[in-house]
């Protein structure tokens, strides 16, 4: 399958070792025809020829014009590494690896086409491979849920078994709630209630903070928001803020497109002399704790 090639030891100490290196190709080549395991014996190859070259030129007993001839040989004469060898075999040569940096220098795939990820099974492995050349499933976009899709999708929603969901946007400004956006510049709050006929299901709360917003969407097409937010207790006036006394509501909304299956306000109380949160209290308001909507 080579042409021959012949070189005068006496006159070029290296070509004894060529001649050995071209036997252990020809070797080689008929452990591939024989296990059709192309992939890493071509890989093989190039390592092979690349130590060959590195040991000619450590000896220098090669010049450079007969350098280039051997790596055109190598390379090219054969026909076994850019004709002859496939790398879209199916075999698996526990010997071989490639780090998922490797395949992001090589823009995921071979020269040949191989697609490294499809070759490793890194689509849909738990990690994002953004170098993938096809879409990794694990690199989908990230669930988002801001004030605006809140707003518009659940103000004066039915809240099952409480009343409604009312909102407006309050506006720092202009210190008026309203159901115009604010502007850009000023901070997006909102304000909701529960408007219920039931006195004690007639909460009213702020989202002040919209970074604290967390949604998820689940395979069955349900959608949930969880909010949280601490503020200093007001209640009684002076000592408790005195002392560092907090309160915070817990927020959850399980809803489909624009319809509430739940709606959930849970207040706690928290005490620095005990380090301690407990249910909250306020002797202003006989509220439901936790206020409980399915």
């Amino acid at each position: 399958m080579y042409s021959p090639v012949i070189l005068d030891k006496r006159k070029n100490p290296a070509g004894g070792v060529l001649l050995q290196y071209c036997s252990d190709i020809r070797q080689i080549e008929n452990q591939i025809e024989a296990s059709q395991k192309w992939p890493f014996f071509c890989i093989s190859l190039l390592q092979d020829a690349e130590r060959f070259i590195n040991q000619i030129e450590r000896e220098q007993q090669m010049k450079k014009p007969m350098m280039t001839i051997m790596v055109s040989m190598l390379l090219l004469g054969p026909g076994l590494l850019t004709g002859g060898c496939d790398l879209a075999g199916d075999e698996t040569d526990p010997g071989f690896s490639m780090s998922k940096d490797e395949a992001r220098a090589m823009g995921g795939k071979a020269d040949s086409g191989i697609d490294w990820c499809e070759y490793f099974g890194w689509y849909g492995d738990g990690i994002c491979d953004e170098f993938c050349p096809l879409p990794d499933p694990d690199c989908e976009p990230e669930q988002s849920f801001n004030l605006t899709d809140f707003y518009q999708r659940l103000n004066q929603a039915v809240l099952p078994g409480c009343g409604t969901l009312t909102m407006c946007w309050y506006n720092s400004e202009t210190r008026e709630c309203t159901d115009e956006e604010p502007p850009e510049g000023i901070r997006r709050t909102i304000d909701f209630k529960v408007d219920s006929e039931e006195p004690a299901k007639r909460a009213y709360m702020a989202i002040n903070f919209e970074e604290n917003l967390v949604y998820e969407e689940f395979a069955d097409g349900l959608e949930q928001i969880k909010y949280e937010e601490t503020y200093p207790k007001s209640m009684p006036p002076g000592p408790a803020s005195e002392i560092g006394m907090l309160s915070r509501y817990q927020l959850t909304i399980d809803f489909r497109g624009d319809t509430i299956e739940r709606f959930e306000i849970y207040q706690e109380d928290y005490d620095p002399r005990s380090d301690t949160w407990s249910p909250w209290f306020d002797i202003r308001y006989n509220l439901e704790n936790p206020l409980i909507c399915e």
